[in-house]
């Protein structure tokens, strides 16, 4: 868990174009917030996604121990829900 950019399928493009595409409306900021078990947000990951399944598919590569809930602007898209050991 941090704060690290996690570029959705797009590694080949740089920071600028990143940028650009926000900017032009063809990819959105999606972060996904790692959730503690008592519902308390307890990190994040910052994703930049064309869509919301793109950014739900790079959600999933993400979970581990703890829920994730991925959101667009003030849009929660989805909760995943970690699987317990």
């Amino acid at each position: 868990m941090g704060s690290n950019l996690e570029v959705c399928n797009i590694a080949h493009l740089g920071s600028l174009a990143v940028s650009r595409a926000i900017r032009a409306g063809h990819m959105a900021e999606y972060p996904a917030y790692f959730v503690g078990d008592d519902d308390h947000l307890i990190g994040f990951e910052e994703m930049v996604c064309r869509d919301d399944g793109e950014a739900v598919a790079s959600a999933k590569r993400l979970l581990g121990d703890h829920d994730i809930e991925v959101w667009s602007g003030d849009r929660l898209v989805i909760r995943l829900k970690h699987t317990s050991k």
